[in-house]
């Protein structure tokens, strides 16, 4: 992938030491603006800002990757896609407009993408994902920081929330206080 828009496969035959070099772009269904490259789920990936896309061999085209289901898959209606990583347990971790997500493998070729765990982690861009396949983590690289996420921690994100509203202003105007003894 490249970041001025477009894509390059390098071959490289056996019969001679030059390697064949090709270029991809907008004539070949790549939308404009950088293009990021990544293997999982056991074919390369696309990650651009339309989208997901993947490459037709024989066609020489590029077509909207269904894998991570429509809300990833490239077109007009997708979000756009700025990294992508498999771990060695075949998870898919994903940058998408400033926020990470989890793939995780599901009956067939599914996925279910799992979004809750990382709405903490501040609206920011990721420049780097490394799952460590030692410290059962994923680190999150950007230019505010490392963010480590250990998925050895389960947590129950459907948990009841309580709330008692004490006093409410808006605009220094006290609209709410305590209970209305009007009612």
């Amino acid at each position: 992938g490249t970041f001025a828009g477009g894509s390059l496969k390098v071959d490289f035959p056996v019969e001679t030491s030059q390697p064949a070099v090709t270029r991809y772009e907008n004539s070949h269904g790549l939308p404009n603006g950088p293009i990021y490259t990544a293997m999982a789920a056991g074919h390369v990936m696309f990650a651009t800002e339309k989208g997901i896309f993947r490459f037709d061999e024989e066609k020489k085209i590029f077509f909207p990757d269904q894998t991570l289901g429509d809300e990833f898959a490239g077109g007009t209606d997708s979000k756009r896609v700025f990294h992508i990583v498999e771990d060695k347990n075949k998870n898919i971790w994903i940058h998408s407009q400033s926020r990470n997500y989890q793939a995780i493998p599901a009956s067939g070729k599914m996925f279910t993408i799992y979004s809750k765990p990382f709405r903490r982690i501040p609206i920011i861009q990721v420049n780097a994902i490394y799952p460590d396949p030692d410290l059962k983590s994923t680190w999150f690289a950007s230019f505010d920081g490392l963010i480590r996420y250990d998925t050895t921690i389960k947590k129950n994100y459907k948990q009841s929330f309580n709330l008692l509203i004490r006093k409410i202003t808006v605009n220094g105007k006290l609209i709410f206080d305590g209970c209305d003894s009007k009612r």
